[in-house]
């Protein structure tokens, strides 16, 4: 039987002071920072979509965008597909930036849930000219219906950034682990 695999997620709204949003899974060495710093419009809001196939863990894509109200042409071909996971991560989010429209739909079939409503509950009420930016991560299986889901949300006031720790617990189907995201124990 495979082991459990951790996993750790950062969001960060201020790269100066904690650096960029990034993953590692396993033992640390495997760590991914997705934000391309040549892209004409880094420097503002980006969404990262990391898709990782749920049998052998492999990242099958890893894409960064902006348009928050959109899901992204890249994410099409795995959409309610439970043999992937999705972790998608925020990078310098502001929060009249959050997930509307479309991504938001697609994020709330998921399961995201209290805490992307707490953010928008709090820009609805508050307006960002109180809070400014917030790092928000999703680790879902696809296509599941929000079961295996989990989300965090951090404000900028409460710090300059989010990490997310998770383990991915393996089931054995036919002698194949199929992992699952899951809390730690």
């Amino acid at each position: 039987m495979a082991n459990n695999v951790s996993i750790t997620i950062q969001a960060t709204t201020d790269p100066v002071k904690l650096g960029y949003s990034r993953f590692a899974m396993g033992d640390g060495e495997n760590q991914y920072i997705p934000i391309d710093r040549s892209a004409p419009n880094h420097g503002g809001t980006q969404y990262w979509i990391v898709i990782i196939e749920r049998t052998t863990l492999k990242i099958e894509a890893s894409f960064a965008f902006n348009d928050n109200s959109a899901i992204p042409p890249q994410l099409k071909p795995y959409q309610g597909n439970s043999q992937y996971f999705m972790i998608f991560s925020t990078y310098q989010m502001y929060m009249g930036q959050f997930p509307t429209g479309d991504l938001y739909n697609f994020l709330i079939s998921e399961g995201a849930g209290v805490q992307l409503k707490r953010a928008e509950q709090i820009y609805a009420n508050l307006n960002c000219s109180s809070i400014t930016q917030a790092a928000y991560t999703l680790v879902a299986v696809l296509g599941d219906d929000g079961g295996a889901a989990f989300e965090g949300l951090k404000l900028a006031i409460d710090g300059p950034g989010l990490v997310t720790t998770l383990q991915l617990i393996p089931i054995d189907i036919g002698g194949k682990p199929l992992y699952t995201p899951g809390a730690l124990t």
